[in-house]
């Protein structure tokens, strides 16, 4: 079995281990009151048979108000019906709080599935998985880790409840025949150390053959990543690969598994026929040896009918279990494989951003039908500046904003780092030097420490603090109830605001320490003071790293060192301060943005120095 997944499903098991024991102590009350039930079904039988109760299980005689020898009347018999109708009321009670418990349980693991996957594909809110492949992880994680919760859960309980009823009914059996009871308890253990063995033999196997089914799969996706290569670039090479021998060499590597699995499969089996075997013998032995009294008898036969009644009665999901079980496969895959599955194989590793960030030629339409496909955006973005990019369309936007950070490659255009072009280098090392926030997904449910650190086992509550320190965030969270603990629930509304949420986001960025941030930032006004903590903190960012906001507030471009302003017909950049001045268009964007600037008439000269034109600086 891969490390990676022994680490996931280790990781699962921490977020429900505090709940364990409540749920087995809840089962095992639950199956008292059932064993409960079941003694006083036995007891109101015998008292239908014989006349009377002749052998007592577990119900004491001033319980039933009888003794062996009492009439059968008909107020004795109405009152031992309402215990046993109190008893099963009782334990369906109980059920229900295990059924809670059990709840919880795979609510706690489908949250850290969900957070994984937040991790993995969210470092700084950035896409960690192929672009082609990013919507079908999502909807896999969506619909995959819900089925596996339940399984897991539903798993735990019957492991729970089938080990407290075999405890009960050999409490009861005993009671009857203490022989019985240790043969069965015996047959019992035998059963669990075979199947045991039986699972350690299977693992053994996977762990022989694990080493070489890895290589073979990943000669595999070389295989695939060159033929992808070769027909994106239009080669005939790519035809007709991967060839069938890679496909043959898998599937001969698969029955070998499968081969061995049987043997072990069907060794396990001839086994657990021998244990029931050996079981079956000792009982009918000891019976032959000992009979039973004719109330015994009575007894156990309505301990068995009982007990079967209630096992039919109870839903047992095994073939539920296993099916939702196989869903951690490709849950795993998609969180470990997916980033590195489209990487060509001669990509290299993207390094620090240390002059610009050059944007050549990208169109700015949706679509290729999209008329604003025409309008073409070249610019240069210096390195450990703040530029402000202004664009009004969302959509566009984003797609520029992903077009950037490689989350999809420009159609035509490139964007280049350094003079490197994104696309020659790896995906995760473009994640690892490109973090993104966007207002979609400014935090997640969680911690505001686990939202900061990503739950990255490096991080901690210190650097967490000196993090949010430097963007201004340290004394929101500190008035916060519980400060860095403070969880934050997205589907309820609780007391960060937007912007508050925004500046742990700027925090996360700050933690992760990209070479080249890309912010979006929040649409509605700010404060002043949040005005003026955001440029502060957009400067402190810009010393160690490229930083790109996305923004519509005219105080955030005003402050920027470079904007690039996108409109419906064409595209300015330059430094704002010199935008101001001659740019008659900026200045008319800034007034629509809420800057409160006058637009020049046209007929009055311009007078460099004016107090207008003070003003306009000095604002």
């Amino acid at each position: 079995m891969n490390d990676s997944l022994i680490n996931l499903k280790r990781g699962l098991r921490k977020t429900y281990k505090g709940i364990l024991w409540k749920l087995g102590l809840w089962t095992f009350l639950a199956v008292l009151a059932e064993c409960v039930a079941v003694d006083l079904a036995s007891s109101l039988f015998q008292i239908s048979a014989l006349g009377g109760v002749t052998q007592r299980l577990m119900a004491s005689p001033v319980l039933l108000g009888t003794d062996s020898h009492s009439n059968p009347a008909g107020p004795m018999l109405l009152k031992l019906g309402g215990l046993i109708v109190f008893a099963l009321a009782v334990r369906i009670w109980l059920g229900q709080r295990c059924h809670w418990h059990a709840e919880r349980i795979s609510s706690s693991i489908s949250k850290e599935l969900r957070n994984r996957l937040f991790r993995e594909s969210h470092r700084t809110s950035g896409m960690l998985i192929a672009p082609e492949s990013a919507q079908t992880t999502q909807e896999l994680i969506e619909q995959s880790s819900a089925r596996y919760a339940r399984a897991v859960a539903d798993k735990i309980r019957c492991q729970f409840l089938n080990f407290a009823r075999l405890l009960g009914g050999l409490v009861l059996i005993g009671l009857i025949r203490w022989d019985w009871a240790i043969v069965i308890g015996t047959g019992s253990g035998l059963f669990w150390f075979w199947n045991r063995q039986s699972l350690n033999a299977k693992s053994q196997a996977e762990l022989e053959t694990a080493p070489e089914r890895d290589r073979q799969r990943k000669l595999f996706q070389e295989e695939m990543r060159e033929a992808y290569q070769a027909r994106a670039v239009g080669s005939d090479i790519g035809n007709g690969r991967p060839s069938i021998q890679w496909i043959n060499n898998l599937s001969s590597l698969d029955q070998s598994v499968s081969s061995a699995f049987d043997s072990i499969r069907q060794t396990s089996n001839w086994g657990r026929l021998a244990i029931l075997g050996l079981v079956i013998f000792l009982l009918g032995a000891s019976t032959a040896a000992q009979s039973l009294s004719p109330g015994s008898t009575i007894a156990l036969l309505c301990l068995a009918s009982a007990g079967l009644l209630i096992l039919n009665l109870t839903h047992n999901p095994r073939l539920e279990i296993q099916d939702g079980l196989n869903q951690i496969l490709p849950i795993h895959h998609a969180l470990s494989s997916s980033v590195r599955l489209w990487d060509l194989s001669d990509s290299v590793a993207m390094q620090p951003c240390r002059s610009k960030i050059q944007i050549e030629s990208l169109p700015l339409g949706l679509g290729p039908e999209d008329p604003r496909s025409q309008i073409l955006l070249s610019a240069n973005i210096p390195a450990r500046k703040v530029t402000a990019i202004v664009c009004p369309d969302i959509l566009q936007r984003r797609k520029l904003m992903r077009m950037i950070a490689r989350w999809e490659d420009p159609q035509s255009g490139r964007v280049l780092v350094d003079g490197v072009d994104l696309r020659n280098c790896t995906i995760a090392s473009t994640r690892l030097q490109i973090g993104t926030i966007r207002s979609d997904s400014y935090v997640n449910t969680g911690t505001i420490l686990h939202n900061i650190t990503l739950k990255d086992p490096r991080g901690d509550l210190l650097s967490a603090i000196e993090a949010a320190k430097e963007v201004h965030a340290h004394r929101m969270i500190q008035r916060l109830p519980n400060g860095y603990q403070t969880w934050i629930d997205l589907e309820k509304s609780g007391e960060e605001t937007l912007y508050s949420r925004f500046l742990i986001a700027l925090a996360r960025g700050k933690w992760h320490d990209p070479s080249i941030l890309l912010v979006e930032e929040p649409s509605p006004g700010m404060s002043r003071s949040m005005r003026e903590f955001l440029r502060d903190s957009y400067r402190r960012l810009a010393r160690d790293r490229t930083l790109v906001v996305f923004t519509r507030h005219s105080a955030t471009v005003l402050a920027a060192d470079y904007v690039i302003l996108i409109s419906p017909k064409k595209v300015v950049q330059g430094a704002p301060k010199n935008l101001l001045k001659t740019h008659a268009g900026f200045r008319r964007a800034m007034a629509q943005m809420g800057l409160g600037l006058k637009q020049k008439v046209r007929s009055r000269p311009k007078v460099v120095g004016s107090p207008e034109e003070t003003n306009l600086n000095q604002t």
